[in-house]
């Protein structure tokens, strides 16, 4: 299966990476030849090219996935259908001038050959194709840095090809424009989709294809099923809880099984915690003696978890990746060489607060968890009370003389039940009559029922009782400072043996700081020996891996895979065979890996390869699939473990967070972000209404809407004092073009570059306070476009997500109903609610009609709260909102607002991660001036009266 698999996958991303030739006609459009009078870029001797107009040209006509190449030598092709296309033999990425007139600068460590003339069967037969390919290197590496020698292999393949002889003179390049079939000894540049970074993968496919030991690594559990013991490895052992802010209960889950399982998945929605799980994983491998390395194909992420991880120690990880970013390397690693020290508490010492603080908060946990099982029962055991109370004497309340005698009903009915043939019918009776039952129909096992569970909520009373009062406030305050001393008890523990391990390595890290930028073996080599000297932690892109890691089995303890459903699984691989334990992060709700290949090419592709794609597929494993998928789907039996959810989303202002919940996380986010953090206007989710038409963008691509391209600068030229904190997210791009375009004509280039303006894809990863959603869709758009944006509703979902305070949707709130697009009707749907209610309330507040009040009572208990205070005319607004919370029951009093919550049965759950929520949720409201009162349903079913003379007496409300 391995070699199959391996096989598959180089095919498939050989396929999919090829930049396709582009029609020779389309000069200026598709290619531009370049005006270089002698070749350095593709040969190694140069890393940058003069700017011109034409190459500036192809950047600006990019559109999403497409990226510019520059080749070499020329080569114009016929096709099957007799049509020239150009392509160049040799070729490597382009990266943009950072500034406008910059120089391009290569994208790639080493040029490689182009895909997509040995793809076969397009302009070659395969027999010429394999004998042109046995003329480069068993390695897969071309000559670079020797001109020369590049120079005749070029020759020597081109002459296999059947398009030689030919003269490449690399000093004097020709300048003719080519028109005919033939080889231009001449520099050209290509957009196109694919390419460059695929060429190092590909290389480590072919590499691995016929290894044995892949076995001994993670990349097994990608093809075999995970030990079974692995779904139960320990939740309960010591972390090292590095992130400057204590776990949610998910991330030490997540996290504790990271430390253990050969396999763990972790699913984390836009705003959970995922760089802080990341940065903690980090740290308790590092905790553990162990090595670790974060990839991911997202660059961005990469970035954030190196960033994270330095706020804790700027020796946690160590970040490294394409030439642009091992620029600054050699300074980073000379400072950790240099690194002295500081004197430390003795290791038996620091790990002994360690465990005592661990060991303080597992036990203010365990109460909290423990009060929550009692509440639970007994709101379980009263329901149970009263219902068999009424099968007796058709209400919840025993008489007065049966209350609380249930021992001797209980002892008389079960003497019935066990000796049922002694005058049955006069026992049964004179059992009626003795607990005063109401009706005839009354059987022993009714009386028994009742008498266990009267029994029970007594039982469980006294635990309660025992427990002492319920202090929330102080509860959570102690929770807050347990989990910030054992922060501060893990740094200690940590740091030194960071500093012991940079110390041993610092040697390794000098020579690997002084390894020649482009000689790739010697850094390869020089990392491996800094990572086996007490480097421990790195981190750099998938795509990145070959270029400073060895390709050895289990190089790693334990690999980190972020935003792994951007990841593909020939991505994975490399990854996974390096890593003894593999953690995968990742949210299918997200962007998917960028797949061009058709269906039928997969097919096709798996075939070829032996393999059935239908199977593929079933077990998340062919090339459509991401990383996610590949660990967490599968046929196998048994099968994949389930993954991790972070569940506790602190991002978005709760309106958003509440869209995207219900729309792409079926409610099982716990929203918990401050929103007192949050300065000014807007707030949650609104819409800026426009009337627009759909047209075509620049050369009959993308779709523009210019009425919302003049509303959104509207906004932003309102709102440019803040522009560094505002963000703009279309799905087009033409109309992040056109947008950008008005901006800076309305504010100049420079004020205009202060504001983000870019498609969903560049916001992957990204967050602003504020964000305008231009969606460009009108009652004009095609069934084709319509479509497209359901398809794609995951892009909805990276859109709203982004933003922070607000997100102002900028559409036709008349045209979009109508359009067969249900995401983004439904956005714009709890948009339009409360731009509605916000312009009628106070800032935040939403108030619930009253017409509609008691249909949204939840349960029996707050129907009966609810009863009792409006008995006591106790002015209770029912469910309004408050900042995006629902709140039970609102009271506003001479003394402040107060939030009144009547806690049900759902609040328990293991180690009390409901409740800890609800007293994070209860600090938020507090910040914002709300008193707040808690009470148990159990109470509020039995003694709502009670509990209402508690609400009245706790808030002073008649004094």
């Amino acid at each position: 299966m391995w070699p199959t698999l391996l096989g598959y996958h180089h095919e498939a991303v050989r396929r999919d990476s090829a930049c396709a030739p582009v029609p020779l006609a389309h000069r200026g459009d598709w290619w531009v030849p370049l005006a270089e009078t002698r070749e350095t870029i593709v040969t190694g001797r140069g890393d940058d090219l003069e700017p011109s107009a034409a190459l500036a040209g192809l950047f600006d006509k990019l559109r999403p996935n497409e990226e510019v190449f520059v080749g070499w030598p020329l080569l114009v092709l016929s096709d099957l259908r007799g049509q020239r296309q150009v392509a160049p033999l040799f070729m490597t990425r382009l990266e943009a001038p950072y500034t406008p007139g910059g120089h391009p600068v290569a994208a790639d460590d080493n040029p490689y050959l182009n895909p997509a003339i040995t793809l076969g069967g397009e302009f070659f037969a395969m027999g010429v194709i394999a004998e042109a390919e046995s003329h480069v290197p068993p390695s897969g590496l071309l000559p670079f840095t020797d001109p020369q020698a590049l120079a005749g292999l070029a020759t020597r393949m081109l002459d296999a090809l059947g398009l030689g002889p030919v003269d490449l003179d690399i000093d004097h390049l020709d300048q003719t424009p080519p028109r005919e079939v033939g080889v231009y000894n001449a520099l050209v540049a290509v957009r196109g989709e694919g390419g460059g970074p695929t060429a190092g993968l590909l290389e480590e496919l072919s590499d691995l294809r016929w290894r044995d030991d892949w076995h001994r690594t993670a990349a097994r559990w990608l093809i075999e099923s995970a030990p079974a013991e692995d779904e139960h490895a320990s939740t309960s052992t010591p972390l090292c809880p590095a992130p400057l802010q204590p776990l949610s209960d998910g991330q030490q889950q997540a996290a504790a099984m990271a430390a253990t399982a050969r396999l763990t998945a972790v699913k984390g929605p836009p705003g959970t915690g995922k760089s802080e799980l990341v940065a903690t994983i980090v740290a308790d491998a590092w905790e553990r003696g162990e090595s670790v390395l974060v990839a991911s194909t997202n660059n961005g992420a990469v970035n954030v978890a190196a960033d994270r991880c330095q706020k804790i120690d700027d020796g946690l990880l160590i970040r490294t990746g394409n030439k642009s970013v091992r620029e600054a390397l050699p300074e980073v690693l000379e400072q950790l060489a240099e690194r002295v020290p500081d004197p430390a508490p003795s290791p038996e010492i620091t790990r002994r607060r360690l465990d005592i603080a661990d060991g303080r908060r597992r036990a203010i946990i365990e109460a909290i968890a423990e009060r929550s099982r009692l509440d639970a029962a007994l709101a379980q055991a009263a329901l149970d009370r009263d219902e068999t109370a009424i099968l007796l004497w058709g209400q919840p309340h025993p008489p007065a003389a049966v209350a609380g005698q249930y021992g001797w009903a209980l002892r008389r009915a079960r003497r019935l039940e066990v000796a049922p043939r002694l005058f049955p019918r006069w026992r049964l009776n004179q059992l009626r009559r003795a607990v005063a039952a109401s009706n005839d129909a009354v059987e022993a096992s009714d009386v028994v029922a009742w008498a266990r569970t009267a029994h029970r909520f007594d039982e469980l009373h006294e635990q309660y009782d025992a427990l002492g009062p319920d202090k929330p406030d102080e509860t959570y305050a102690e929770l807050s400072a347990a989990g910030q001393e054992l922060g501060a008890a893990s740094r200690a523990v940590l740091t030194p043996k960071v500093q012991e391990s940079l110390r041993a390595a610092a040697v390794a890290l000098r020579q690997l700081a002084r390894v020649r930028t482009g000689d790739r073996a010697a850094r390869v080599a020089a990392t491996g020996e800094a990572l086996a000297a007490g480097a421990r932690g790195w981190a750099c892109t998938a795509l990145s891996i070959r270029g400073n890691f060895p390709l050895r089995a289990g190089l790693f303890d334990l690999v980190v895979v972020d935003e792994a459903s951007q990841c593909g699984v020939a991505d994975l691989i490399p990854l996974a065979y390096r890593a003894r334990r593999l953690v995968v992060i990742g949210d299918p709700n997200q962007l998917a890996p960028v797949v061009t290949l058709t269906g039928v090419q997969l097919r096709a592709l798996a075939a070829a390869a032996g393999a059935s794609h239908d199977q593929l597929r079933a077990n998340g494993l062919s090339a459509a699939d991401s990383a996610f998928a590949a660990v967490t789907t599968s046929s196998r039996k048994p099968g994949p473990p389930a993954p991790f959810l972070l569940d506790e989303h602190r991002r978005c202002h709760p309106e958003i967070a509440a869209f995207c919940n219900d729309q792409f996380y079926g409610g099982t986010l716990q929203i918990l972000t401050d929103t007192n953090d949050f300065e000014g206007e807007p707030r949650g989710l609104t819409v800026l209404p426009v009337t627009g038409a759909l047209q075509r963008g620049p050369n009959g691509a993308s779709w523009v809407n210019n009425a919302e391209v003049n509303a959104t600068v509207d906004w932003l030229t309102a709102h440019i004092e803040t522009a560094d904190s505002v963000g703009v997210v279309t799905p087009y791009k033409a109309q992040r073009q056109a947008i950008e375009d008005e901006l800076a004509r309305r504010v100049g280039h420079k004020t205009a570059a202060t504001v983000a303006v870019g498609t969903v894809n560049t916001f992957q990863g990204d967050q602003r306070e504020v964000m305008l959603f231009s969606p460009v869709l009108t009652d004009q758009a095609s069934d084709r476009a319509v479509r497209w944006i359901e398809d794609n509703r995951r892009l909805i979902n990276v859109a709203v997500s982004r933003a922070q305070r607000a997100l102002v949707v900028v559409t036709d709130p008349d045209a979009v109903p109508g359009l067969a697009a249900p995401t983004l009707v439904a956005l714009l749907d709890a948009a339009s609610r409360n731009t509605d209610a916000a312009a009628t309330t106070d800032l935040g507040h939403r108030s619930v009609p009253a017409d509609e009040r008691t249909r949204l009572l939840h349960s029996r208990a707050e129907t009966a709260l609810y009863t009792a205070l409006r008995a006591w005319e106790v002015p209770v607004d029912l469910k309004p909102v408050e900042q995006g919370y629902e709140l039970d029951f609102a009271l506003h009093t001479p003394n402040g607002p107060v939030d009144i919550e009547c806690d049900g049965i759902h609040h328990h759950d293991a180690r009390g991660r409901q409740r800890r929520q609800d007293l994070a949720r209860d600090a938020i409201l507090k910040r914002a001036g709300w008193q707040v009162l808690r009470y148990p349903s159990w109470r509020c079913l039995l003694v709502p009266d009670n509990v209402a003379n508690d609400i009245i007496t706790a808030t002073g409300l008649f004094r």
